[in-house]
């Protein structure tokens, strides 16, 4: 579902189908697992500090995918220590 999609569902408040689809989405959301990719940016503003974190990209997380992944980089690391 797109965000704009979502924002549709929740904009449409008079309808109980499209509220009861949102709270679905929503909650379904909550308890998953994600893969984020994040852009934080930090500025000064004021003599302040302060930092914007942007989603850059959000996917269901794959166990599988990501074990090998995983098993790969630690194949790389551990040939290139015993070079």
């Amino acid at each position: 579902m797109t965000a704009d999609e979502l924002a549709e569902l929740k904009e449409t408040q008079e309808n109980p189908d499209a509220q009861a689809s949102f709270k679905r989405v929503i909650r379904d959301a909550q308890w998953s697992d994600w893969k984020a990719t994040l852009v934080v940016k930090t500025r000064e503003y004021q003599g302040q500090l302060s930092q914007r974190v942007s989603v850059q990209a959000l996917h269901k997380l794959d166990y599988a995918v990501e074990s090998r992944e995983l098993l790969g980089a630690i194949g790389r690391l551990v040939g290139s220590a015993a070079a």
